[in-house]
């Protein structure tokens, strides 16, 4: 048998196209585990925005539920100090444009309550808004009103709204919808009446109606207890997603859609949308914001392609085809390392963000979202506990003398001191600007009573010192003991009222609920 002779490059020509399909082959897989790589990456990217955008959110309406409860808590004659509770809950916020307080006015006190606004407020009338023209005056004083009676900030456009009244159908809903339900309503897109009233004007708004109800009703039962009023809370959109884009600058750019699935937004349920945006292409991610009384749909977009880097990366593993058999392993171990580490990370990012939607800010202690959570799970099981409301006496003249920053370190050693006398499974939470509440296991009044002494005596005989000046903080506490039917409402008015008891009785006190 005759030996075959092969040409001298068949056996190099053949080595090369093994190693070129081999290479090819680990280019396709490399490329394929980058794009999954950036999918899973997106989705995490996009997962983070969301809780950001339900956090910042979240944290207004609780602002605006403690100017709601300055009406609920304060006698209407001293209303008129609104614009000095205001403006250290602002302070928190970066998308409030303006807090109206809407009055409920009955009909045969409209003249008189709107000449009280005169004096108060020179140049006053009340106004409405009707088929985008401007009504001075009440078209119909048949009905009860119900008037923007105080703003804030003063700006000069948030004063031209002073004296406004709606009459659109859909305020009425939002009214009966807190009657009803008792918590907040948030409204569809609107265009904000700061911007203007022509049709040309973007709608960039959305409004929080935070109910106000009679203090000094005992129904237990929101449906008949008598709505006095409203909390509005004027919010910008773009204020959000300037703050979240702010938030992850340097990240991975993602084009944004919010659509608002709520009621009575078919007519302007695209809340946002950036330029870039495209429903037909590339990666989408959707992701739900879910506020009192409507549920956000957030869309996230991006394109889908590999970047600059991966790209690089490709064609060095290309060009380097020959070292294959050598490279492939630490090729993989290189790139499985990097996913790693980018989704340890992207999962470190995502538990802080979950942690901070149920962290208050300042103090470290649990906030209102998580308190509210907690109180209705504990009563839903029946359990044996305690509700504390604890105040820092003296406030106001705290920030007043020493300044704003101290008062927050006042705020900060105070929730320390609470913790550190705390259960492990107690919950101490920050319910309000300088309100502390803590919900603590205990079995019997007596206990409670006890805890609640523990607590204001530890917080007494620790001095403050700022600079020379040294001085003692004291606290009134206001408690209530859970027996099985009571609800978290109940929970709340007995202890806000034994708070007010503590305060009467000369302050720095505690007052147990019978």
């Amino acid at each position: 048998m005759s030996k075959i002779n092969f040409p001298k490059y068949t056996w190099p020509v053949a080595v090369f196209s093994i190693g070129l399909v081999a290479t090819l082959l680990v280019v396709a897989i490399a490329r394929n585990y980058q794009i999954h790589a950036n999918k899973e990456s997106f989705h995490h990217g996009a997962q983070q925005r969301t809780l950001t955008l339900q956090s910042l959110i979240d944290s207004d309406i609780h602002i605006l539920g403690s100017a709601a409860n300055f009406f609920y808590s304060t006698p209407s004659e001293l209303w008129d100090n609104f614009d000095v509770f205001t403006p250290r809950i602002l302070e928190y916020s970066m998308a409030i444009v303006a807090v109206e307080w809407l009055e409920r006015i009955p009909p045969n006190k409209l003249d008189t309550r709107v000449e009280a606004l005169k004096k108060r407020f020179p140049g006053f009338q009340a106004h409405t808004v009707i088929d985008r023209q401007k009504v001075i005056g009440f078209h119909d004083k048949t009905t009860e009103k119900f008037l923007v009676a105080d703003i804030m900030p003063r700006t000069a456009n948030n004063m031209n709204l002073l004296g406004f009244y709606p009459v659109q159908e859909r305020f009425s809903r939002s009214v009966e919808s807190m009657e009803r339900t008792g918590v907040a309503v948030v409204s569809d897109r609107v265009r904000l009446l700061q911007d203007g009233t022509h049709s040309t004007i973007d709608k960039t708004g959305v409004l929080v109606y935070h109910p106000v109800f009679d203090a000094n009703n005992q129904d237990k039962t929101a449906q008949n207890k008598p709505l006095i009023g409203s909390v509005i809370g004027v919010l910008r959109i773009t204020d959000y997603i300037s703050e979240v884009l702010r938030k992850f600058e340097g990240h991975r750019p993602l084009n944004l859609k919010i659509v608002d699935t709520g009621f009575e937004a078919e007519d302007a349920s695209l809340l946002y949308t950036n330029e870039y945006y495209s429903d037909s292409k590339g990666l989408h991610s959707r992701n739900l914001l879910h506020l009192p009384n409507r549920v956000w749909e957030v869309h996230y977009q991006a394109e889908d392609k590999l970047s600059s880097d991966q790209v690089l990366a490709l064609s060095i593993i290309a060009g380097a085809g020959f070292l294959l058999s050598v490279l492939m392993a630490t090729i993989f171990y290189v790139l499985d390392s990097h996913r790693l580490v980018i989704s340890r990370r992207l999962a470190d990012r995502t538990q802080q963000l979950e942690q901070l939607v149920h962290q208050d800010c300042l103090t470290g202690v649990a906030n209102r979202r998580k308190f509210d959570a907690t109180i209705s799970l504990w009563v839903a099981a029946k359990k044996s506990f305690g509700l504390l409301v604890l105040d820092v006496d003296r406030f106001k003249s705290i920030n007043d003398t020493y300044g704003h920053a101290i008062g927050d370190e006042v705020l900060k050693t105070i929730s320390y001191l609470l913790t550190d006398q705390c259960r492990t499974k107690d919950i101490v939470a920050r319910i309000g600007g300088d309100e502390l509440a803590v919900l603590c296991h205990v079995n019997s009044d007596r206990e409670l009573c006890q805890l609640a002494e523990v607590l204001r005596q530890q917080v007494e005989r620790n001095p403050f010192v700022v600079k020379e000046h040294r001085f003692r903080v004291q606290l009134s506490i206001g408690g209530v003991f859970y027996r099985n039917g009571m609800t978290e409402e109940d929970m709340h008015i007995q202890a806000d009222r034994e708070l007010y008891n503590a305060k009467r009785s000369g302050r720095n006190q505690v007052s147990i609920a019978a």
